[in-house]
């Protein structure tokens, strides 16, 4: 079985192995100041064949955004399992479009979660 991810055409991973996870969740994003957002998200609780993942199979997460004016792409690395939030500062004014995965200790990468806007003023 293969996992494929990918993110407005941009990122394209390929693992093997264990059944990927379902996407993750609840995900938002809060101006907090001029050029400051607060990405949050809601880890999975489940595999995509509808069984258990325990968080103990997690090791990070991984924020991908691209900026509309510019085209330009970037992917941060989280490597706190009990990460739920994260804040980029002094961004650049401009449109903002977010997504997240989850990580596991074999490598595989969930699904995109929904892609969310921000605009920084």
């Amino acid at each position: 079985m293969k996992l494929i991810s990918a993110l407005v055409l941009w990122f394209l991973c390929l693992g093997t192995g264990a059944t990927a996870y379902a996407q993750v969740t609840g995900q938002a994003a809060d101006i907090t100041s001029e050029g400051n957002i607060v990405l949050t998200w809601t880890a999975p609780l489940l595999r995509e064949n509808g069984t258990l993942l325990s968080p103990s199979e997690l090791v990070g997460y991984q924020i991908y955004y691209t900026i509309e004016e510019t085209g330009e792409s970037t992917m941060i690395e989280i490597d706190d399992i009990n990460a739920d939030h994260y804040e980029l500062k002094n961004l650049a004014p401009g449109t903002y479009y977010f997504a997240v995965t989850a990580v596991d200790s074999t490598g595989l990468v969930s699904q995109l979660s929904d892609m969310i806007q921000a605009v920084v003023r």
